[in-house]
């Protein structure tokens, strides 16, 4: 019997149906490989967030745990001394599930530096605050016009008080314009928005370097406590640094010690506190939240969280903690 004839194009048509057979194998292990890929995402992005949400629930532990440090100093002092505070907040915990939590933080007496907004009460200026925060920049090489530039800021009016400040038309000409603010200081870094004009030929940024550490804006009039007050605020007072024995328990001491200080710097000053900012950091397993808290509070009344503001979180590789003259903070 004959065998029949063989086809001349076999060889070809094996070799073509070999390379579909491994093109198909391969999009089917990319395609398997893509959908492994997503779902180890997707699974790490769920355990991300169920990190961030109990890390959420520990900022506010680590608040709560503050106001029982400062009631418990409070419980036998009128007067608050940072020196005599322990400021500094570590705690190693485990969660529930299993995850390691850390604790830091530290807490700033925010009524040590001087409250920018003190300069303008009911839409009036207010000359001994003026005065003192004329005698606080001058050293650091800023102008004494940043007063007036400060008070046309938040002012409502929209006339400049002199050539060398500067209202919403100054801020209207830059380059990425922009208008005055009209109302009180929310934040220190505000002030990289507002005009700065330097004596001794520094930078605004540097100028602004040695300003913020010593001032504040607090949303009502505060007094400065002495014991917290930093070497910058207590030479434009007129004390003198190094001869001041902190703390002191009341005004009544530190009058009869310095008689001479004018009565327009002594009604500035107070013993003790009613403004901290806490700036602090959760670590629950990979998720990392920094918190910035202003904590206060009134007369009578317990300790509140008046404003704070939630830095990105990302891995601890890659964050880097935000400090408060830089990072504004929201009201909750």
């Amino acid at each position: 019997m004959p065998k029949p004839a063989r086809t001349p194009n076999a060889p070809r048509q094996r070799g073509i149906a070999l390379l579909l057979t491994l093109v198909t194998a391969a999009l089917v292990v990319s395609l398997a490989m893509v959908i492994l890929y997503r779902q180890s995402q997707l699974r790490r992005h769920v355990d991300d967030y169920a990190t961030m949400e109990v890390a959420w629930h520990y900022v506010d532990a680590m608040e709560q745990y503050t106001f029982f440090k400062l009631n418990t100093y409070f419980k036998n002092k009128s007067y608050f001394d940072s020196n005599d505070f322990d400021n500094k907040l570590t705690l190693q915990l485990t969660d529930g599930t299993g995850w390691p939590v850390t604790l830091t933080g530290e807490l700033i007496d925010l009524q040590g530096r001087f409250n920018l907004n003190n300069v303008l009460a009911l839409e009036q200026p207010q000359a001994p605050p003026i005065q003192l925060l004329k005698s606080l920049v001058k050293p650091l090489g800023i102008s004494e016009s940043f007063s007036d530039v400060v008070l046309d800021w938040i002012d409502k009016d929209t006339i400049a008080r002199s050539a060398e400040s500067a209202e919403s038309d100054y801020y209207a000409s830059q380059a990425i314009p922009y208008l005055a603010a009209n109302s009180p200081l929310v934040d220190p870094s505000e002030l990289r928005l507002l005009r700065l004009e330097t004596v001794d030929g520094s930078s605004q940024a540097q100028a602004l370097d040695k300003l913020l550490p010593a001032v504040c804006t607090l949303p009502t009039l505060t007094k400065i406590n002495i014991n917290s007050a930093p070497a910058e605020i207590l030479n434009a007072m007129g004390f003198p640094t190094d001869k001041l024995e902190l703390p002191y328990k009341d005004l009544a001491k530190l009058r009869s010690d310095y008689p001479t200080i004018p009565d327009t710097i002594f009604n500035q000053l107070d013993v003790s506190s009613h403004y901290f900012l806490l700036n602090g950091e959760v670590k629950v397993d990979r998720a990392r939240v920094i918190v910035t808290s202003i904590l206060t509070r009134e007369a009578g009344k317990p300790w509140r969280v008046l404003m704070h503001h939630f830095a990105p979180a990302y891995s601890s590789a890659t964050t880097k903690t935000k400090n408060y003259a830089s990072n504004p903070p929201t009201t909750p």
